[in-house]
């Protein structure tokens, strides 16, 4: 068996975000995606509203990994929208790790 040598550790939490965490959420969209936005790209989570976070969280599967307390990350996945009309296969998006984390392999 392989040794998982990920970034997680025992007191790490993986949640349901809940409405309380979507400033946060779109704190860490915001800055995660800051280079896409550069680019002058429309994508929704780098251009995301807390409004829009919170509408994410309430519609679909929004998750967050929790370190210490803090939200360190976030993903969803996505139980709406033109792709749930074409695949039921999962579609995950609006994953972001805190810019001040990364290089910590949280999204590995």
């Amino acid at each position: 068996m392989k040794e998982w040598k990920g970034a997680y550790s025992i007191s790490d939490t993986i949640r349901l975000a809940t409405a309380e965490d979507a400033a946060t959420v779109r704190d860490i969209l915001f800055r995660a995606y800051e280079p896409i936005r550069k680019l002058e790209l429309k994508w929704p989570a780098a251009n995301a509203t807390a409004e829009l976070a919170a509408s994410n969280i309430q519609r679909n599967e929004c998750y967050v990994l929790e370190q210490d307390g803090e939200i360190a990350a976030t993903l969803t996945y996505s139980l709406e929208g033109e792709v749930r009309d074409v695949t039921a296969l999962p579609f995950i998006k609006w994953f972001a790790v805190d810019p001040l984390l990364q290089a910590r392999e949280l999204g590995s």
